[in-house]
């Protein structure tokens, strides 16, 4: 720390030796100073510089240096204030928003996992408002409806009356129809609820093509139907989908955690039980969110496991 300060006065004014030692001794404070004003003094330094390199830098030094020193709220209050002040249309804003999701959907999570659900949705909730991140998105209609809001189909109905034609919106229509999908008793009623529900999902393909939870929710309702129906078209489709889904979320352990899942699922269905089990041994490298998961887990493995054994 010393030897910073004792640098930071001889580094020629503006250039980029004076810029990383001004970030070191800003960021020197973490832990020991109040994190509002840490906060406020890194992003000042982020606002007074124009230069795309600098900035990426700040940004991804800050992140590393507040996650390694467990300063939850300067790398929250930090991505939060990066993604609000640029504009939607900023060349940094892709970066900005892949930041707040990883610090804020992590966050929202991690308190759904404490159960704290109020702030969960309202972590979800801040997500789909700076980004049109999916995922944010069925998690915020999830978290509020077991939170008790009977409201959720009408808010995203007010929230998108001037945007019709937002993929978002084409996908969130699609959400509430496919989870109503597995209650659904009349046939007539599924066999409209989930056409209408992929009409939906073809808007949100056309505008948001590589978005795994669009081709998770498709497999999902092509799931549904196959279950309801023995469709071998529909599990066909689904379990493309799947596979899909598995490459574009290739990044979020998450996604792949249900969706290998999934996919076994419907693999042991159609009878296929040694491609479910290859399914499966993916998923067990996985975290599981709660010991119901690991048990739905077990007990598939365990069917398939024996229903091969009894074949061969």
């Amino acid at each position: 720390g010393r030897r910073i300060a004792d640098a930071l006065p001889r580094a020629p004014v503006g250039s980029e030796l004076a810029f990383r030692l001004e970030l070191e001794t800003r960021l020197a404070d973490l832990g020991t100073k109040d994190p509002e004003e840490v906060r406020k003094g890194i992003f000042e330094m982020y606002r007074g510089t124009t230069d795309p390199d600098r900035r990426k830098a700040l940004v991804l030094v800050t992140a590393q240096r507040a996650a390694a020193a467990d300063q939850e709220f300067v790398l929250y209050e930090f991505s939060n204030s990066w993604v609000s002040w640029l504009k939607r249309e900023s060349s940094e804003r892709r970066y900005a928003e892949a930041l707040y999701r990883s610090v804020v959907v992590e966050r929202a999570y991690a308190k759904l996992a404490a159960g704290n659900l109020p702030d969960a949705r309202g972590n979800f909730w801040g997500a789909t408002l700076q980004t049109d991140d999916l995922e944010s998105h069925a998690a915020f209609i999830e978290a509020a409806i077991a939170e008790g809001r009977a409201t959720v189909r009408q808010d995203y109905e007010k929230r998108f009356k001037d945007r019709p034609d937002d993929p978002v919106w084409s996908f969130a229509q699609a959400y509430f129809l496919a989870r109503d999908l597995p209650a659904e008793q009349d046939a007539a009623a599924f066999a409209s609820a989930a056409d209408q529900a992929l009409a939906h999902l073809d808007r949100t393909d056309a505008g948001m093509p590589n978005a795994w939870p669009a081709s998770l929710l498709r497999g999902f309702v092509e799931h549904q139907r196959w279950l309801r129906t023995g469709s071998a078209d529909a599990a066909a489709n689904a379990l493309n989908r799947y596979l899909l889904a598995i490459d574009l979320g290739r990044d979020n352990p998450r996604a792949l955690a249900t969706l290998h899942f999934q996919a076994a699922r419907l693999q042991a269905g159609i009878g296929n039980d040694a491609a479910a089990l290859r399914h499966l041994a993916a998923r067990e490298r996985l975290p599981f969110a709660s010991p119901e998961a690991e048990l739905s887990f077990g007990m598939l493995r365990a069917s398939c496991q024996f229903r091969l054994d009894r074949d061969r």
